[in-house]
């Protein structure tokens, strides 16, 4: 069989207008469409090079779509890859491109600033991290303000904001060592069983505990208030589980002496998204958040009910799946 070609890295066209230079064909995305916006930004911005990467996929190999983190007052940064028990790093190692990155500090902005600039010169984006992860697009004042784009504008369209500073930025460049996915895939099922056997990081508790905690909070609380925090890790949790289900579903025949298991965690993720996916529902039929009650939606005892009975039998479907990986990993 003729082999085919792997995907190159081709940089972006640069449109200049004025004083302003920008990638063109680079499209934004609204979190509704891809919710961990660390791993949707890679994704973005690595079929903007010419890697047609998956999200879902990138959600299966970072482990971030096995993980379950709940933070001990459920602050809605629990499902973020980049705090607890952190799924950046397995994302970083098996991207098609390399990052590079560069702190936002006084005293490195100016190199910074200069280091993205080049980048959009030689048509490469770079990932925008803060509390939710951007892409910078673009530059304009001599490279002093970044053209972005960012799920949390709720756009897809570039703005320029100088009021927003990030922690860092990586800027994307081609990748040296190619990524060799069988090992990749068999270090994701590791870390979804490190992470079910977890014990807390700071204060995200993961795994077991995660779910025993998350399940105890809605038994205990009326939920009346702000349910943003709720919301988002049953969203993230309900997002990453189907992913997972899906990305094994792609590779189940790659170890044929593991697909029995690796079949069975396929099942009980089956399970569970048909548990809280009732009819095709959305987290926010489930949890409905203060901001959506506006929408017509609502929650009230009937729903935090409805909701602790969801997580209940969720969380005997989740148990079998990490066990069903646990038994896929010792093969």
């Amino acid at each position: 069989m003729a082999s085919v070609a792997s995907p190159s890295f081709v940089p972006l066209p640069v449109v200049r207008d004025g004083g302003r230079a920008y990638l063109q064909g680079l499209q934004g995305w609204l979190l509704s469409e891809m919710g961990n916006s660390m791993v949707a930004a890679a994704s973005v911005a690595c079929r903007a090079v010419g890697f047609p990467t998956d999200y879902q996929d990138l959600l299966g190999y970072s482990g971030q779509a096995f993980r379950i983190q709940v933070h001990d007052q459920l602050c809605p940064s629990s499902p973020h890859s980049n705090v607890g028990y952190q799924t950046a790093p397995l994302l970083r190692e098996v991207l098609p491109v390399a990052l590079d990155g560069h702190p936002v500090r006084p005293e490195s902005l100016a190199d910074t600033r200069a280091r993205v600039k080049e980048a959009i010169e030689q048509g490469r984006p770079a990932l925008w991290h803060h509390f939710e992860s951007g892409l910078v697009v673009g530059y304009e004042n001599g490279g002093e303000s970044w053209i972005r784009v960012h799920p949390y504008t709720w756009s897809v369209e570039p703005f320029v904001n100088d009021a927003e500073s990030p922690f860092d930025v990586e800027v994307v460049r081609p990748r040296v060592v190619p990524v060799h996915k069988r090992a990749a895939f068999l270090r994701s099922l590791e870390s979804a069983v490190a992470m079910w056997d977890s014990a807390p990081v700071g204060h995200y508790l993961l795994g077991r505990a995660a779910w025993e905690f998350l399940v105890q909070w809605v038994d205990d609380h009326s939920l009346d208030g702000d349910r943003h925090g709720c919301f988002w890790i049953v969203d993230q949790l309900m997002e990453g589980r189907a992913a997972a289900e899906a990305f094994l579903r792609r590779r189940r025949d790659w170890f044929p002496a593991r697909r029995r298991a690796i079949d069975g965690a396929i099942e009980a993720l089956g399970q569970f998204s048909a548990v809280v996916h009732p009819g095709g529902a959305c987290a926010v039929s489930l949890v409905a958040p203060a901001w959506a009650e506006k929408d017509g939606h609502t929650f009230g005892p009937s729903g935090r009910d409805r909701l602790l009975h969801t997580l209940c039998a969720a969380r005997q479907h989740d148990a079998r799946a990490m066990e069903a990986l646990r038994e896929a990993t010792v093969l």
